[in-house]
């Protein structure tokens, strides 16, 4: 859902998505859906979300980051390492059994 919300531009442009495990499943097919209709590569790097908070601070350049603890997100833009945070780690049973088509539609 993170990636959706992103524009695309005229050139295609690779995004780096970092994102907690627990979202590989849901971000690996939305990540799909967004490549498919932007033109755009998604360069996605899944892990334990304390590590690639830590990666990110370190200057891991990263476009996305997915979290499943908001207190990283928020640690990052305490650093200034982060623009804004706009999304939290809330999903129905719902949208998990088919997230791509609850959020292109």
């Amino acid at each position: 859902m993170a990636i959706l919300a992103m524009t695309g531009s005229a050139a295609a442009e690779t995004v780096q998505l970092y994102a907690a495990g627990s979202l590989k499943a849901a971000l690996t097919d939305v990540a799909k859906a967004y490549e498919a209709l932007t033109g755009n590569k998604i360069e996605a790097k899944y892990g334990p979300s304390g590590i690639l908070k830590n990666e990110i601070s370190a200057g891991a350049a990263a476009n996305v980051f997915a979290s499943a603890n908001m207190e990283h997100p928020q640690a990052l833009h305490d650093e200034k390492k982060a623009v804004r945070s706009f999304a939290s780690h809330v999903i129905n049973s719902a949208h998990w059994r088919n997230p791509v088509s609850q959020w292109i539609a």
